[in-house]
């Protein structure tokens, strides 16, 4: 009996995918040269900013759905990545991921170290 190979399959796939002027991620339409669609090649850039290749988070988000705007916009624009920052407030990535994605809110002391860092009052101080 043969193996399987799924990495091998989901090559294939691409393949057939690009051949036919598909996602090859998701499967939609896509015009043009790129071989992705816009929503996959937006997920993407914003996935290797926050999570870069080599401090790569054992997480697969849900959903790609932001819950705190102000700090996910503040990361973007001053090029930070959840790693960098979880390593500056002396955290771990993960609780870093649920600060942006979950909403939930950190520890006071940990509130102070993000607004200090990153200069702005990202967080309410009780």
């Amino acid at each position: 009996m043969a193996k399987y190979d799924n990495a091998k399959a989901m090559r294939e796939l691409r393949k057939r995918r690009k051949e036919r002027k598909l996602c090859t991620r998701c499967g939609k339409p896509v015009f043009g040269e790129n071989v992705q669609c816009d929503a996959c090649r937006e997920y993407c850039k914003m996935y290797a900013l926050l999570h870069p290749k080599e401090k790569v988070i054992i997480r697969n988000l849900k959903s790609w759905e932001v819950k705190n705007k102000k700090l996910y916009d503040i990361l973007i624009n001053k090029r930070i990545t959840i790693p960098q920052l979880a390593q500056m407030i002396g955290v771990s990535a993960r609780s870093v991921d649920r600060w942006v994605f979950e909403g939930s809110l950190p520890k006071i002391e940990n509130r102070e170290k993000v607004n200090t860092y990153l200069n702005i009052e990202v967080f309410e101080l009780d």
